[in-house]
Order: C-alpha cells, then structure tokens, then sequence
C-alpha cells in the first residue's frame, strides 16, 4: 500500500578543473501509507556524487531554513561592502 515513487526537485551540475561532471540532485519522497494503513511521513535523497541522504521531513525543514537565513545575511553583508566601497570612491572615507 506504500506509495515509494519519488520526483526530482532539482538537479545541479557542476564541473571540477579536469572537466567531471559533479552532480547535486534532491528528490522528494511524498507522504504515503504504510501496509498496515497508517500514514508515514515523506522525505528526501539528497545525492551528491554517489553519496546519498535520506532527509527526515525535520531535517530538510531545517536545512532549507538555515540556508535561507545563512543567504539573507550574505546578501546584508555584500549590501554593506557594496555601500563601503561606493563611500571609499566618492572620498567619505572608511565606514564604521
């Protein structure tokens, strides 16, 4: 009665100095009901390279979570340099 199929997420291929591909894919595992017909929570393989993870729906939540908020405060910080460097080239000086 377990519905096992999975869809790809997101497949991202990157290439190393000697030209390899390297791929990172995420594939969703969706809810289901085990054989006794209770529901199972769903899940996710995260592979890179031959390496596979098996995501609880826990852990996936927290890891996109924390690289949302890791990406948000990249994205204040490079705003902030930005702004230096533009106060350095109109001659205000350093910024504190």
């Amino acid at each position: 009665m377990s519905d096992q199929s999975t869809s790809r997420i997101i497949e991202i291929t990157h290439f190393s100095k000697d030209k390899k591909p390297n791929k990172l894919t995420i594939d969703s595992q969706p809810p289901s009901l085990n054989e006794n017909g209770f529901p199972e929570e769903g899940g996710y393989f995260l592979r890179i390279g031959d390496a596979v993870f098996h995501l609880s729906e826990a852990e996936a939540a927290h890891l996109a979570l924390t690289i949302l908020e890791v990406h948000r405060q990249h994205s204040l910080q490079f705003m902030k340099i930005a702004e230096q460097r533009k106060r350095r080239e109109r001659g205000e000086g350093e910024d504190k």
